[in-house]
């Protein structure tokens, strides 16, 4: 899926979860992310802000230190 506005970078960073999530939210590490996408955790983490500043993925985490669980967001 290509949304109008979104990096090369944010589109790989946003098809990746999409199919590391495989429908159903779960906890993933910005370092799982890196790994399939070829980035740096940087590049995933700076993608991943701007996607939910976008509302196009939503994240919450159970504790500081702990993955983000992610989910794509409907419209």
């Amino acid at each position: 899926m290509i949304f109008n506005g979104l990096s090369k970078s944010d589109l790989v960073v946003y098809n990746a979860l999409a199919d590391m999530l495989n429908g159903k939210p779960r906890q993933i590490s910005a370092v799982q992310i890196a790994t399939k996408t070829g980035y740096s955790h940087v590049t995933v983490r700076n993608s991943i802000k701007r996607l939910v500043s976008w509302d196009l993925i939503g994240r919450t985490t159970t504790a500081p230190g702990q993955p983000y669980e992610y989910e794509l967001v409907k419209d």
